[in-house]
């Protein structure tokens, strides 16, 4: 219309104005008013990471507090009681966004967006929704590393003092150089499985049970105490590396009790397998102890839960006539698989 040029030229120019002058400044100004603060990806995941790996708590929420303030500029930030805590939603028209408390962290109420300026918009929620998920799916993931660390050090833990300590007293008490080394060369043994945990192979329950006499045997002669059998035909079925450790530990650490406490002569040791559980008992004819005043070391404590881990009972009684310690385990599909499978 300014121009007096024909149409064809007219027209030209003008869509030559809206594609090199108009759109470029329409797309600026837009994005100036909007001023975007979507975080990139790989910083985004960052900051999740270094909320779900911080171990103090009060860190771990300033973290938390420092994304959300970084991601959507609110006007403040407030925790809400655990009595309060919301789903992830909008309130108050967009005036506030309210977070889902994630693993050990509050629920928070974000207010006002852009420093007051704007509301929380549909897309803004969605967004806190994903990003929310991530971070309570980033914590849980985190826990569940540090408990399965938990869980190995005290296996390791476990281990050292059932079988390397109660080995390594028997070869000290011993004076015949064969045993001394014999045992030596089986606490050496039994520290590479501890290390690389390499006990996953099964074994069949009678050959166990034969392993374990040979074993507990020679402590009991080592220690000068006699000794007993009595067991009959034991299933022949596959055990689990579970099953073999936790025997092995209450064998041991029975035995051990035995020849440092017990003052005993002889010891009887029982074996039954009945309605698929295997049930294990020493009895000696020692001092024996008062419960009442005489409360179980740490290794018995250790024992009795390792027992009850893999879903066995474990039992401990003693009086002026001796001890009787004993261990039932289920003999299920959780620690053993029967050797025709």
């Amino acid at each position: 219309y300014g121009v007096s040029i024909d149409r064809a030229p007219a027209f030209g120019i003008a869509v030559a104005s809206v594609a090199m002058i108009y759109l470029p400044l329409r797309g600026r100004l837009w994005k100036t008013m909007r001023r975007d603060t979507d975080m990139a990806p790989d910083l985004l995941f960052r900051r999740i990471t270094e909320i779900a790996h911080a171990t103090n708590p009060d860190a771990k929420k300033t973290l938390l507090f420092g994304l959300w303030d970084d991601l959507f500029a609110p006007l403040s930030i407030d925790a809400m009681a655990d009595d309060a805590a919301p789903q992830t939603a909008l309130a108050e028209n967009g005036a506030r966004l309210h977070l889902a408390p994630v693993l050990g962290l509050p629920g928070l109420r974000l207010n006002w967006r852009k420093r007051g300026s704007k509301l929380f918009s549909s897309r803004d929620l969605q967004r806190a929704k994903s990003i929310n998920a991530l971070i309570d799916s980033s914590l849980r993931q985190n826990q569940t590393y540090l408990e399965a660390v938990t869980n190995e050090r005290n296996r390791i833990n476990r281990d050292m003092h059932d079988n390397l300590g109660i080995l390594l007293v028997s070869a000290l008490h011993t004076p015949v150089v064969d045993r001394k080394d014999s045992l030596i060369r089986q606490t050496l043994t039994d520290l590479r499985e501890i290390i690389a945990n390499a006990g996953h192979a099964k074994q069949q329950l009678p050959d166990l049970i034969a392993d374990l006499r040979a074993e507990t045997s020679g402590h009991l002669e080592a220690s000068g105490v006699g000794y007993s059998w009595e067991y009959g035909t034991l299933p022949d079925v596959e055990v689990g590396p579970h099953f073999v450790h936790v025997s092995r530990a209450f064998l041991r650490e029975s035995v051990q009790n035995i020849a440092r406490h017990a003052q005993a002569r002889q010891v009887v040791i029982r074996i039954s397998h009945d309605a698929g559980r295997l049930k294990v008992s020493l009895r000696d004819d020692g001092v024996g102890f008062d419960p009442q005043h005489n409360h179980p070391g740490t290794g018995v404590k250790s024992l009795a839960k390792r027992v009850h881990t893999v879903g066995g009972q474990f039992d401990c009684t003693s009086g002026p006539d001796g001890t009787t310690v004993s261990m039932t385990l289920p003999l299920s599909t959780s620690i053993l698989t029967r050797a025709a499978e």
